[in-house]
């Protein structure tokens, strides 16, 4: 029972791997990514491509000075999307085939505090949209 118990635990972390600080990349990312708003969520994610590592997917949260000054508020909503993306990142992992790597940033556009309800069913919602391209970019690379 204590084994299943630490599995969940584990395959539910966000270790420093799962997260993109390559400049290059988060360039990369922001000119030739796919994106949507998903409110209050900005979404940038490119599409799976193969890689080396065994991490299927690195993310980047961000929240605008413009909107929030203190940084004390910006860092409470970067912990509430981590979170989010933490407790739900298997609707998207399962869709990524092994061998494969996605980068995905999080953009804050709101301008007011959100609650972590509200921030996990947007997060849902765009992990759910993320996970339904692949899959249908899977199906249409299939039939081709």
């Amino acid at each position: 029972m204590e084994n299943c118990a630490i599995e969940t635990k584990l395959s539910a972390s966000l270790p420093k791997a799962e997260k993109l600080c390559s400049e290059k990349e988060t360039a990369q990312l922001f000119a030739n990514g796919k994106s949507f708003v998903k409110y209050p969520l900005r979404i940038v994610y490119s599409q799976p491509q193969p890689s080396d590592t065994d991490v299927r997917c690195q993310i980047l949260t961000s929240v605008p000075k413009k909107r929030f000054k203190r940084a004390v508020k910006r860092n409470r909503i970067k912990r509430l999307m981590r979170e989010a993306y933490r407790l739900n990142k298997h609707i998207l992992t399962d869709t990524i085939d092994n061998g494969c790597k996605m980068n995905i940033a999080f953009v804050y556009i709101d301008t007011t505090l959100p609650t972590f309800a509200n921030m996990q069913k947007s997060m849902i919602a765009a992990l759910s949209r993320i996970a339904k391209s692949i899959t249908e970019s899977k199906t249409e690379n299939e039939t081709a």
